[in-house]
């Protein structure tokens, strides 16, 4: 089989459903976004040794295909899963000192690309919020992209606490 089909060449594509839509649609461009999300964290898999994040980084991925797949419908709950993303944000944090000031995104490489992730993510969390009032969609995406987001930030803040860079706090330059 080809990669080429060239049915969208007009500027169209298929919905799960099999609904032709443009490809600007709004579950087109969530979908898109999400596939965005995914090859940063792709990336991020690139720069980490860590069996035990690499495995939970590859858990985030097959999630957000299954995200993508289920957000305009109600068929998937992701209760479950945020709770499993919410313990191990717990098992991260009990390694890290207490944050009392805005931190600025970088560090190593690794940490970096952990805080594009997360601002990533957040894009695709403010997209599907845009769409409340004018699409029925899976309440629980949400919060699932809420809580993977505040994983990347704890994930890009253990990393550089392994790496043994102090974070950067951000000091208000306007006073």
């Amino acid at each position: 089989m080809n990669i080429y089909t060239k049915l969208g060449d007009k500027g169209f594509t298929s919905l799960p459903s099999g609904e032709k839509v443009r490809k600007d649609n709004y579950q087109i461009e969530v979908e898109g976004e999400l596939d965005e999300l995914n090859s940063h964290i792709g990336l991020l898999l690139s720069m980490i040794d860590d069996s035990h994040n690499k495995d939970f980084l590859y858990f985030l991925q097959n999630l957000l295909f299954d995200l993508s797949s289920s957000l305009f419908n109600n068929n998937y709950n992701f209760e479950s899963h945020c709770l499993t993303i919410e313990h191990e944000i717990d098992l991260m944090q009990t390694e890290l000192p207490q944050l009392h000031s805005f931190i600025l995104p970088g560090g190593c490489m690794a940490a970096a690309q952990a805080h594009i992730c997360r601002s990533v993510c957040r894009r695709v969390e403010r997209r599907v919020v845009s769409l409340t009032d004018n699409v029925s969609f899976n309440a629980s995406s949400i919060r699932i992209l809420n809580r993977i987001s505040d994983y990347f930030y704890i994930l890009a803040r253990k990393i550089n606490f392994v790496h043994g860079i102090t974070e950067k706090k951000w000091q208000n330059t306007c006073e």
